[in-house]
């Protein structure tokens, strides 16, 4: 059933985007993105008490079709933020049947899909396996 949830939770991140190319490959990053996606994930640490031990960005090229934060992702390019730790975040998991062992909904990674050019969040979800950055990802301090 862990299987299930985080590709539920992936499922509705990547339904939500519409791709023009392949996430993580040949999208350079300038220092504008890299430095709005540290800060997003210094806000996390110090806003919401997360504790990411890994964090990384991809590129995105496309729009959010369908944003959960209230904000859009428009501009055609966005920044898909991944933080693997610990964080304060209630999940609710899927129903588990009398008798059957108890299953483990701990958060364990937060990815965040922010605009490039106006660094807005747009998209929030969380996951709960620990995950490992994909090929051309760009790594960003966590402390």
């Amino acid at each position: 059933m862990k299987a299930v949830t985080v590709a539920v939770v992936l499922l509705a991140l990547l339904s939500a985007c519409s791709h023009l190319n392949r996430v993580g490959t040949g999208h350079t990053l300038s220092q504008d993105e890299i430095d709005t996606a540290t800060r997003i994930v210094h806000q996390q640490i110090t806003d919401k008490g997360a504790r990411p031990t890994s964090a990384w960005v991809v590129v995105r090229l496309g729009v959010v079709q369908q944003p959960n934060t209230g904000h859009p992702c428009t501009s055609g390019r966005s920044l898909a933020i991944t933080m693997v730790g610990r964080f304060n975040t209630v999940t609710t998991g899927n129903p588990v049947r009398p008798g059957d062992p108890p299953q483990d909904f701990t958060v364990r990674s937060v990815g965040i899909t922010v605009d490039a050019r106006t660094g807005r969040p747009c998209l929030i979800g969380v996951g709960t396996t620990r995950e490992e950055p994909p090929p051309g990802a760009t790594v960003l301090p966590v402390r």
